[in-house]
């Protein structure tokens, strides 16, 4: 099963320069465990609630502490092609609900792991 069926459209994102502050507000507004970074119309990077737990327990003050200071690259997407199981594995690798999804740095949407596995699930005749 291709994510294609399963993206959302593209919301919100983090700037580097912007603050942890700034940045935990909007993912609690948008409802999502992580948000695309982006710079130039492309996604750089990736900063979940990890990330922000992560700086609070070193004791980070959030109104300073920049996005850039803390986001992640590496495996931090999928494209839309993509197996759900793809996404799905990379979701648990990061700690994360949400993933983006993108072509060639350019943002796509957004895949909910909530939506990826109800949908498993019903492949699998396992009733939700």
């Amino acid at each position: 099963m291709r994510i294609t069926t399963f993206i959302r459209q593209k919301g919100a994102t983090a700037a580097p320069h912007e603050t942890l502050h700034q940045v935990a507000a909007r993912m609690r507004s948008a409802g999502l465990s992580c948000l695309p970074v982006v710079r130039d119309e492309g996604m750089v990077a990736l900063i979940t609630e990890r990330d922000l737990v992560k700086a609070m327990a070193i004791s980070v003050r959030p109104g300073e502490a920049t996005v850039a200071d803390y986001m992640r690259t590496g495996s931090i997407s999928v494209e839309p092609f993509d197996e759900a199981s793809v996404a799905l594995l990379r979701m648990l690798a990061i700690g994360c609900l949400d993933l983006p999804v993108v072509n060639e740095r350019h943002l796509i949407g957004m895949v909910s792991v909530r939506e990826l596995l109800a949908a498993q699930a019903v492949v699998h005749g396992i009733a939700v």
